[in-house]
């Protein structure tokens, strides 16, 4: 499911498609691109089983166009958080 930074950052609610009706999950804070989440018994139902779990893979989509001075800055402010850490 495609989620912004700032949620991906500081944590959001996002409604997710399911097989039945949509359900609110909850990303966390510090949330990465890429992970996993779980949604229990929001899975595909088996004959004389419960259904299972859906996975959610969280997609962080940086945003696009806008103003270059504005991105630089937003740029700049991130990178400050990174301070202190090995990511590479």
């Amino acid at each position: 499911i495609p989620i912004s930074v700032p949620e991906a950052l500081v944590g959001a609610t996002v409604e997710v498609p399911t097989l039945g009706t949509p359900v609110k999950l909850k990303v966390p804070a510090g949330a990465a691109n890429g992970q996993r989440l779980r949604l229990r018994g929001k899975g595909i139902e088996a004959k004389n089983r419960p259904p299972g779990d859906l996975f959610v893979r969280l997609e962080v989509v940086l945003p696009t166009g806008g103003d270059e001075r504005a991105r630089a800055e937003a740029a700049a402010q991130l990178e400050a958080l990174y301070e202190g850490q090995v990511i590479r």
